[in-house]
């Protein structure tokens, strides 16, 4: 089967340049492919590893995720402070903001726990120790919870909104003129389709 709401890797790689071009090396990544099907596991492991690589490359001062094909089945999630990015691979149900959230989070606390020399690095090294652990659905708190429920059935409904929309009409000026919609919904709907526009992007 597929897995299911897990994130499968995650790597923190530091800014480079090499051959005159944008470049990112590895300081530390772990990877638990036991839910991926033992036949690709080891073409799943190099697949993630140029994800990595690549999207902490392109990858903004503002977190992405993207989904690298609509054929599969696995969203990147990157962010990158200063010269830091942090990149993890998940199911394409996991909560994206959520991931974003929690790299974010360990970013600020192995930043002061680096070696000093870590500016200097033009290799890849395992010099920090990631933990998977963090991800985990089982720790979620229940304001969490409902904030991801608030998105899915957010997602839902402006998905089948433009299902529905009558030619000519756009779901803007639906939003904006529906009297079953709180001003407070319609901002939270506008501010969260900005959001997207600007975080999200396909590789």
């Amino acid at each position: 089967g597929k897995p299911k709401d897990v994130v499968l890797g995650i790597a923190l790689l530091k800014m480079s340049v090499k051959d005159n071009k944008p470049y990112a090396y590895f300081l530390g990544s772990q990877q638990d492919l036991s839910k991926v099907n033992i036949l690709v596991r080891s073409k799943a492991a190099e697949f993630m590893k140029f994800a990595f690589r690549q999207v902490a490359v392109c990858v903004e001062q503002k977190p992405i995720s993207s989904r690298w094909d609509e054929n599969v089945d696995f969203l990147v999630h990157g962010v990158k402070v200063g010269q830091l990015a942090m990149v993890c691979v998940s199911s394409a149900n996991y909560p994206g903001a959520r991931a974003v959230r929690i790299m974010k989070q360990q970013l600020g606390d192995i930043f002061p726990k680096l070696p000093t020399q870590w500016a200097e690095i033009k290799s890849d090294q395992q010099i920090v120790s990631l933990d998977l652990k963090e991800f985990s659905l089982d720790k979620i708190s229940n304001v969490e919870q409902l904030q991801i429920e608030l998105q899915e059935t957010k997602q839902l409904m402006t998905e089948n909104m433009n299902l529905i929309l009558n030619r000519g009409n756009k779901l803007n000026d639906i939003v904006k003129d529906s009297e079953d919609l709180s001003q407070s919904a319609k901002d939270f709907l506008g501010e969260t389709k900005k959001l997207k526009r600007c975080a999200c992007f396909t590789l």
